[in-house]
């Protein structure tokens, strides 16, 4: 899993540097392009497998809706902070992330979280880790 979590941080970090530009800037395309063929190669080795697991999440909290494509659920822009140690953290905000939705516990959005790679619940009861890439074959309810 230690290449999926590096495909994944490359993904966040291009759409962290999209998210600061504007489209006038000349380094646009070129980092957009960047981004594209990224998220082509993560698709392309880890979306049948990542599809699989989000379907079994939606399947567990009763979610009626359609898995979509593996990188929907990478987030647009990332709070990126150090802590003290001079390690990178990556956060995420309730807003980011594709809604899954059931009668019991209303809407929450899944999102991709690095450093360890996972996959997150955010919603009205805050923030609940659901899968890691580190336990690959586990699956975390609230």
């Amino acid at each position: 899993m230690k290449d999926f979590n590096e495909k994944l941080l490359k993904i966040i970090e291009r759409r962290n540097q999209l998210a600061e530009l504007s489209y006038n800037d000349k380094k646009y395309d070129k980092i957009e392009d960047q981004l594209h063929d990224l998220e082509d190669e993560f698709t392309d080795e880890y979306g049948e497998q990542m599809e699989d697991i989000i379907r079994q999440i939606q399947h567990k909290y009763n979610a009626w809706q359609e898995v979509l494509h593996p990188t929907a659920y990478i987030a647009r822009k990332y709070v990126e902070k150090v802590d003290a140690n001079g390690n990178k953290i990556y956060s995420v905000t309730r807003q980011d992330g594709v809604g899954i939705e059931n009668s019991e516990t209303g809407e929450l959005k899944l999102v991709y979280v690095p450093l360890p790679a996972r996959l997150v619940l955010t919603g009205r009861h805050g923030i609940h880790e659901v899968w890691n890439s580190n336990q690959p074959d586990q699956i975390n309810l609230m």
